[in-house]
């Protein structure tokens, strides 16, 4: 775990320096509540989407393991995931932070993001 995520009770605005160090200058917090109906299947194809790419890490990490799931194994468990999700009306919850900001050397309009309870 990133040492800035690791107590969830902690204010974005209270980690700028973190993003300072990164490059960037001129932090602004935004959040964005992820438990708007509208948004719930999004959300949740996110997240499952998110945890199929860590299962597949860490599968190919462990190539030499012979009871490592593949590919498609993976696949077919973010597939069955989703649709769990929809059968039951189940939803992932919880608040997105945005911290945007300016790359100090290029001027470009950058955004990082740290997700929290």
């Amino acid at each position: 775990m990133l040492p800035f995520l690791s107590s969830s009770n902690r204010k974005v605005v209270d980690l700028c320096p973190h993003f300072k160090k990164c490059g960037l200058k001129d932090c602004k917090e935004d959040i964005v509540p992820l438990d708007i109906p509208e948004y719930t299947s999004v959300v949740n194809e996110n997240f499952v989407k998110a945890l199929e790419h860590i299962l597949q890490a860490a599968s190919l990490a462990a190539d030499q393991v012979d009871d490592t799931l593949s590919m498609d194994e993976i696949a077919l468990l973010r597939e069955s995931a989703v649709k769990n999700l929809e059968d039951t009306k189940s939803r992932f919850r919880g608040v997105l932070h945005v911290v945007i900001g300016k790359k100090s050397d290029y001027n470009v309009d950058s955004k990082l993001t740290v997700f929290s309870d």
